[in-house]
This record gives C-alpha cells, structure tokens and sequence, in this order.
C-alpha cells in the first residue's frame, strides 16, 4: 500500500493529517488498519521517501493525546526539564490528569521519548 495520497506524497499526507483533531485521527488510524491489516504509523515508517524528522512528526501526530503527552513527561522527567512538566500539568482538568496517569503508567516501561 503506498501512502502517496493521489500522487501528493509528504504534503498530501502532511495536509491529510493535519485537518483533523486527535480524536479524529485515532479513527482514521482504527479505519486504515481495518481496511488494510497494516498499521498506519508502520507503513509511514518503512516509506524511505519520508525524512526521519518527517516520520517522528506523523507518529506524534497519531498518537493518542494522552499517550504523546505520557511519553513527553517521561522524557521530561528524565532530563529534568521541569518547564514542560509544569506546562503539561498545569493546563490539565482533573479529569485530563487521570487520563494522562493511565497513559503513564502504560508507557512507563518505555526508555525512549518515541519509541519506534
């Protein structure tokens, strides 16, 4: 399956991506493994055309919220960036910060901010 999106390549795909909301893209990722038993972040990936920078920006982009902002604060915590530890909690709900603690617990195991 070519992710060339009608011959556009990175800027169709870049545009394609981006006219969505998260919750949005986590249904076109669900649609595009049911159609094509791939996984979308994968095939991204293995598409050589694509530049590294490029394909870490698409697998951000695609990941839950909850997930990305987890593996943010991760990393955040590894390098003691507290800014961005400060940034990310401040600006949650009570309801948010629950969420973003299952996502934390899930991810915890990873060494990697984007684990590939």
């Amino acid at each position: 399956m070519s992710l060339n999106f009608e011959g556009g390549g990175k800027d169709a795909l870049t545009k394609e991506i981006l006219q969505y909301n998260n919750y949005q893209r986590q249904l076109i990722k669900d649609k595009y493994l049911s159609l094509y038993n791939q996984v979308l972040e994968d095939q991204i990936q293995l598409n050589a055309n694509y530049s590294d920078n490029f394909k870490m920006s698409m697998y951000a982009l695609l990941q839950p919220i909850e997930e990305f902002e987890a593996k943010l604060i991760r990393g955040a915590m590894q390098t003691k960036n507290y800014k961005i530890l400060t940034q990310i909690i401040c600006s949650k709900e009570a309801y948010e910060i629950n969420a973003l603690k299952d996502s934390f617990q899930k991810c915890k195991f990873y060494l990697l901010l984007f684990h590939f």
